[in-house]
């Protein structure tokens, strides 16, 4: 088993298959670019066989693992068998653009993740911490995807995809040297990044919350529902909230009003504010002072 300390674990099924199973020793680390805003690309890879990744660092350094590297991908083609590969968070949005893709870097919360888990892939898989400057079989270290990509290869090296891709873009393509040397100064990490304090319950802060919870860990709500049943039970022993636990009531919608949300408000936000205005069991959208002061105390590590 190999399974990064400091990613979120969720296998893809038919990604972990026995016929998977590497049949090379891994001699690589190749980054990609996602071309994707998604904070997670579990659905994508769940629901599209034949196209995953081993990992993905999303837009806050969260790194989530799809596949134990004792399994090949499907993303480096030719590579596949002797690859680890990584996706990374990018924000495209339709209508792609390659110019846009091409000027965008990894941010600094990105880079430190990326380093933090190439230090582990490196030492786990017994590869050196070197920049790669072709696709050669034989070649070992750190590379980026258009180094085997058609048009842009060596003429011997190996194909890493089906077709020409400018995959990962100029500007972290620029940052490969970067990213090499923080990854010689860096350990591989067993903890969380800090969440973003943006407002959103994405998938980030619902894992984290189902961690400090100690439930499912999966980034969703409502299903399955013991999260919030959990975060019920705390609010009814911690405030006499009276809730029914039922695992309904905690969504962030404009338009959705609930009991639950009203005894997070009260919970999460100080007595001194005004309950009319405040405590209105409203987790607005598309953000949410409350799930910003939520952030803020699951980074301390409680709820």
């Amino acid at each position: 088993m190999a399974i990064y300390p400091g990613a979120f674990y969720l296998p893809v099924p038919w990604g972990e298959s026995d016929e998977n199973i590497r049949t090379e020793p891994v001699r690589k680390a190749i980054l990609h670019t996602a071309v994707s805003n998604s904070r997670s690309l579990y659905p994508q890879f769940f629901e599209e066989a034949e196209v995953c990744s081993h990992f993905y660092v999303d837009i806050d350094g969260n790194v989530e693992q799809y596949m134990d590297t004792k399994f090949a991908s499907v993303a480096d083609f030719e590579g596949n068998q002797s690859s680890v590969s990584i996706e990374t968070w990018d924000g495209a949005k339709p209508p792609f653009s390659d110019y846009v893709i091409d000027r965008t870097p990894w941010n600094p919360r990105q880079l430190r993740a990326i380093a933090k888990l190439l230090a582990w892939i490196c030492a786990t898989h017994d590869i050196p911490v070197q920049r790669m400057s072709d696709s050669m079989k034989a070649s070992r270290g750190i590379g980026y995807h258009r180094l085997g990509v058609p048009e842009y290869k060596l003429p011997a090296g190996e194909q890493w995809a089906r077709k020409k891709k400018i995959c990962p873009g100029e500007a972290r393509i620029a940052q490969v040297d970067q990213v090499v040397q923080l990854t010689r100064s860096t350990g591989p990490w067993s903890e969380r990044p800090p969440l973003q304090i943006d407002g959103i319950l994405g998938p980030a802060t619902i894992r984290r919350w189902q961690e400090i919870m100690l439930t499912t860990v999966n980034g969703k709500i409502p299903a399955p529902v013991d999260l919030v049943k959990a975060v019920q039970r705390t609010l009814n022993a911690k405030i006499g909230a009276g809730l029914v636990v039922d695992g309904l009531g905690i969504v962030q919608s404009n338009t959705v009003k609930s009991l639950t949300a009203t005894a997070l408000q009260r919970y999460i936000y100080p007595t001194m504010y005004n309950p009319v205005t405040l405590y209105d069991g409203v987790i607005s959208e598309p953000t949410s002072g409350l799930v910003r002061a939520l952030q803020s105390r699951l980074n301390t590590g409680v709820f």
